[in-house]
């Protein structure tokens, strides 16, 4: 397999793009990488697989498929040696990766609450205006144990931005 036949591939894949990324060219759905070219070397693609594909992948073909280095490659990242690798398991592959990063992309997004300008907090009468609630905030700390020493502690860390998170004020604030 060539570097243009990885490419093809890689951008027959619905909604598939090609950018760059640390001078290399990669392949993404929905703004996330699943695939990418010449790493280590030109010789080189790569997949985003999860650990348990990997392993598939590398009995499958262990002259084709090797774990990424490091913890990239303990997480699932998988080199595939362009040289041997013939086009039906490079094309499983590609379609393996690019489903785990849409999927995931989804899961991401699927449970999380974005409170808008008109909401309002069930703990008083103020809008949310894009930050967490004071009620929030202390029912989270009270979880945690978190404690301060005084009150100019406290509005540095809610200044901080240290709870940069969503949740459903009214879930906490009963």
């Amino acid at each position: 397999m060539t570097i243009d036949q990885f490419r093809k591939m890689a951008l027959e894949i619905p909604k598939a793009v090609e950018q760059s990324h640390m001078n290399h060219p990669d392949f993404r759905v929905a703004g996330k990488i699943f695939a990418s070219l010449g790493v280590p070397d030109e010789d080189w693609g790569m997949v985003k697989l999860t650990p348990e594909q990997q392993r598939t992948f590398i009995q499958r073909g262990p002259e084709v498929f090797k774990p990424s280095s490091g913890a990239w490659g303990r997480h699932g990242y998988t080199n595939i040696y362009l040289a041997a690798a013939k086009a039906t398991i490079v094309r499983n592959a590609l379609d393996t990766a690019a489903k785990n990063v849409a999927s995931r992309k989804q899961r991401k997004t699927s449970n999380v609450e974005h409170p808008t300008p008109n909401d309002s907090d069930k703990c008083g009468t103020k809008p949310l205006q894009g930050v967490l609630e004071k009620c929030v905030l202390e029912r989270r700390l009270k979880w945690t144990g978190v404690g301060f020493a005084n009150s100019k502690l406290r509005s540095d860390f809610e200044l901080g931005g240290a709870m940069d998170f969503h949740v459903n004020p009214a879930a906490l604030c009963q």
